[in-house]
């Protein structure tokens, strides 16, 4: 009988669906983002960057203190291979949110944005060279279709697209070490904000030591920039 000879479908993970959920939760509030960005565009790039990452640290290990998780930093810490590679995604973290910020600052939002539909697809073929991952027929057919979008917004915009390429790079190459690197989300970014957080704390004692000498962040702007912590998702 046929029925007897087909193989059952494979149930569907309930963790697939979950990351999913929370792909396209962190794409949403990724997208909005630039209007909670807009009132920064007086500050700079780089001290909003530094912002976000010393209230992310705190943040997140709050949240890591109230789970009773914060071994799973030093175990990340303790061990060579992770911290070597966590070390790297920092690094190409602050790339992502250095030029996501300084695009938005200076009127590069739709390039920004393309960064983002490039970095989707990036990412399948880093899944199926580097990782061994196969597209069913479907599959290929969305990414074709993505392809040709992807590749029609470029070429409308008349310039080479280098925000989208290195936004799409740094955030590609992050999401792939982060795949391989044998720790969780949560802890994984805390240990990364941590490694980040001593050259951030030094960046912003330099600038308020400069800001005395000549006036004081508005209360306003010093509040969006110590909130932009929870603007920040990031999903494996």
């Amino acid at each position: 009988m046929t029925g007897q000879n087909s193989a059952p479908a494979a149930p569907v993970s309930p963790r697939a669906g979950a990351g999913l959920a929370a792909a396209i939760c962190a794409f949403t509030i990724w997208g909005v983002l630039p209007l909670y960005m807009k009132p920064l565009q007086a500050v700079p790039a780089l001290e909003i960057m530094a912002h976000r990452i010393v209230w992310s640290c705190l943040l997140v290990f709050a949240w890591l203190l109230w789970r009773s998780e914060v071994g799973a930093v030093r175990t990340a810490l303790a061990n060579p291979g992770t911290r070597y590679r966590l070390m790297i995604t920092a690094v190409l973290i602050s790339i992502n949110w250095l030029i996501y910020v300084w695009s938005i600052a200076h009127g590069h939002v739709i390039d920004a944005s393309l960064g983002y539909f490039i970095n989707p697809l990036l990412n399948v073929v880093l899944g199926v060279l580097v990782l061994g991952e196969r597209l069913n027929v479907a599959q290929k057919f969305a990414v074709g279709l993505a392809t040709v979008g992807v590749l029609y917004l470029a070429v409308i915009a008349g310039r080479p697209p280098w925000i989208a390429l290195v936004l799409a790079a740094s955030f590609g190459g992050y999401g792939l070490i982060r795949k391989v690197v044998k720790v969780e989300a949560v802890p994984g970014l805390a240990t990364e904000t941590l490694l980040l957080a001593p050259f951030a704390l030094g960046f912003l004692f330099g600038c308020n030591c400069r800001a005395r000498a000549r006036s004081v962040m508005p209360p306003r702007t010093s509040m969006h920039c110590c909130s932009a912590a929870v603007w920040s998702p990031r999903c494996r």
